[in-house]
């Protein structure tokens, strides 16, 4: 017999009954539907067999689900901590078994983890989804050259990923995209008509920290969200910014976390202006003044108006004792 070749089957499960001998009813069996064909019920199998690349009618769709046993769960949870963690969260998390660490500011999300983190990366793409953001998603390794031009290859120290590949053309792991995801907006955007645009991503972000600490606080490796605006003139930034300073409050609030929005030093992003959220932690680095009027910033660049001290009353004379107080 001359040789034939099948293509992969996709079993369907047969909507006919069997009778008492098992024999599969005449009006199954001869069924006009050119993708199925009868398989003897004495092998064990379906009765019909339907070949890959056919439609499925919908009461033949069958979802298979396979539960998981907690048995089967990667969950390496620990009695104890970390002997280096000093942050609660850091503690918490490798006990939890949600994370693991790989190397000094290397963190591996294990599936407990990362079910927790895919939960907060969708509240952050219903709210940037919901303010006209468009995803998209832009690759760590990039072009030197990109850097060169825009000033910042030299401007940033060390934190900054450089090498070589193997043709000796310097390339840059990113730790931010403006440079990237500007090189493709000017290859598309002829007109202002094009704006105002917004893009955002999620992506691996590396950063060569001096001294990791606290998990997955401060790391050399991290995922960001990061999103970019193109406008027509400032008022179109300015609008821009302030949807993302509302969408970035709603998305905390759905995270249940308390936080403040404080004003910050732009630092190497550069602009003209920034806000950072902080949110109370005993692990944190960063001092917040809170001031009436729902004034909040960062200590490192918080300002005050100088107020009026009233005199001292005339009749002060002779030694003042202040034990245990500064001057």
């Amino acid at each position: 017999m001359p040789a034939t070749r099948r293509r992969p089957v996709a079993v369907a499960v047969s909507t006919g009954q069997r009778d008492a001998g098992g024999s599969v009813p005449a009006s199954t069996a001869t069924s006009a539907d050119p993708a199925l064909r009868v398989v003897p019920p004495d092998r064990g199998r379906p009765s019909l067999i339907r070949l890959a690349g056919s439609s499925m009618r919908p009461r033949e769709r069958r979802r298979i689900v396979r539960s998981m046993r907690m048995s089967q769960l990667f969950l390496p949870t620990e009695r104890q901590p970390p002997a280096d963690a000093e942050a609660l969260s850091h503690k918490l998390m490798v006990r939890a078994g949600l994370v693991r660490q790989l190397g000094a500011g290397l963190w591996t999300w294990l599936p407990a983890g990362w079910r927790a983190h895919q939960r907060i990366v969708e509240i952050i793409r219903d709210e940037m989804n919901a303010l006209g953001g468009q995803e998209m998603l832009m690759p760590v390794l990039q072009p030197a050259e990109l850097w060169k031009r825009s000033g910042r290859y030299d401007s940033i120290g060390a934190e900054l990923f450089r090498l070589q590949d193997r043709r000796g053309a310097p390339m840059v792991l990113a730790m931010t995209h403006e440079e990237a995801v500007t090189h493709h907006v000017a290859q598309v955007v002829r007109s202002y008509r094009d704006l105002p645009l917004c893009l955002y991503h999620f992506q691996i972000k590396e950063r060569d920290e001096p001294r990791p600490r606290a998990g997955v606080l401060r790391t050399r490796e991290f995922i960001m969200k990061d999103a970019y605006t193109f406008d027509r003139d400032q008022e179109g930034l300015d609008a821009s910014y302030q949807l993302h300073r509302e969408a970035y409050a709603r998305i905390y609030d759905r995270c249940g976390l308390d936080w403040y929005e404080c004003e910050s030093d732009v630092g190497m992003m550069g602009g003209t202006a920034a806000h950072e959220y902080m949110a109370p932690c005993p692990a944190g680095e960063d001092d917040v003044v809170l001031g009436p009027g729902g004034y909040s910033a960062n200590l490192e660049i918080a300002s005050a108006d100088p107020q009026a001290v009233p005199p001292l009353n005339g009749d002060l004379s002779g030694e003042l004792h202040t034990p245990g107080l500064k001057t």
